[in-house]
């Protein structure tokens, strides 16, 4: 065996410097100081720690066991993102990291790194919560069942009114303080004069809205005027001119050429939404349900104040 001289020689055939006269030349002391000998050490202690709170030996809790399905959702998932299948070799990076995976997660339970943390908590409850809501929506309504909820909630399912219209705007931009008895001007001289909305335009201001409006639901008004413009164009207007409506746009006076009232569906078109909404129902209240009856098993202490003596039970 080669011996390296550490003090003033060569190594390999290169010079080394020599030790600094003030520094000692060894003992334990020199290696507890070293950044190097410490990381080792600290690291000795955590392997120590896993090993103790893992157990020694192969019994079960040693295994890792990576399931068929488990390979089969990474190969599926990868196909999906790359489209084509992974190699041989990809597969097992696949497998490699669904173990690393569960060896890195088993140790941080062992090390306590799972409790009160935040986010595994509330991904712990929405695991039970999703977990309820399948059980739920396993169950399939009767006819009569799903005939009893649309009887009971016959208003969300009717067929919306709807309106064709035309709108003559006015914009308060341009016209200031001016704008509502502007407005009122064009309704008024429409009206009396028994104008077509064409012709009305050309009291009003350009924008870039359509002026005619074809056969439109209060949602399809609601996008393009907003909430307040819909709800008063459908609560108050009657056929031909009416009085000027406001929306965050301006004013628009509105003539109504036709419009339909809400009419109750045939069975068979809403069928499957009533189906729908009524499964959605039960998920919650399945929910609502399993949580409150857990909730029984569970004295809840809610802490006041750390200076405060006990806590506000519930």
């Amino acid at each position: 065996m080669q011996e390296i001289n550490h003090a003033e020689g060569t190594q390999g055939g290169r010079p080394t410097p020599s030790r600094p006269s003030g520094r000692p030349s060894g003992g334990p002391g020199l290696w507890l100081r070293e950044p190097l000998v410490q990381f080792l050490a600290l690291g000795s202690l955590l392997f120590g720690a896993l090993a103790w709170g893992s157990g020694e030996g192969g019994g079960p809790q040693r295994e890792v066991r990576v399931s068929f399905q488990e390979v089969q959702a990474q190969r599926a998932f990868f196909e999906a993102q790359w489209g084509r299948p992974p190699t041989d070799e990809e597969a097992q990076s696949l497998v490699d990291a669904l173990v690393r995976e569960k060896v890195l997660s088993r140790e941080a339970v062992v090390l306590g790194m799972d409790v009160d943390d935040v986010v595994i908590r509330r991904r712990l409850a929405l695991k039970v919560e999703t977990l309820t809501e399948s059980l739920a929506g396993l169950r399939q309504p009767s006819a009569e069942e799903l005939r009893a909820f649309y009887e009971e909630n016959r208003e969300r399912f009717m067929v919306p009114g709807t309106l064709t219209f035309s709108q003559v705007f006015v914009n308060p931009d341009l016209r200031g303080e001016s704008t509502w008895p502007d407005a009122i001007a064009v309704f008024e001289s429409a009206r009396t004069r028994n104008l077509e909305p064409q012709e009305a335009a050309l009291m009003g201001d350009r924008t870039l809205l359509q002026s005619y409006f074809p056969v439109h639901s209060p949602a399809e008004v609601q996008r393009v005027f907003g909430s307040v413009f819909a709800d008063s164009l459908f609560a108050v207007v009657e056929e031909g001119w009416n009085r000027p409506l406001a929306s965050g746009l301006g004013l628009h006076v509105v003539f109504v050429h036709d419009r339909t009232a809400p009419a109750e569906p045939e069975w068979s078109r809403v069928e499957a939404l009533v189906q729908e909404e009524w499964s959605s129902r039960e998920r919650m209240n399945a929910r609502e349900t399993v949580y409150e009856t857990l909730l029984e098993n569970y004295d809840v202490v809610v802490e006041e104040r750390p200076d405060a003596e006990g806590g506000a039970n519930r």
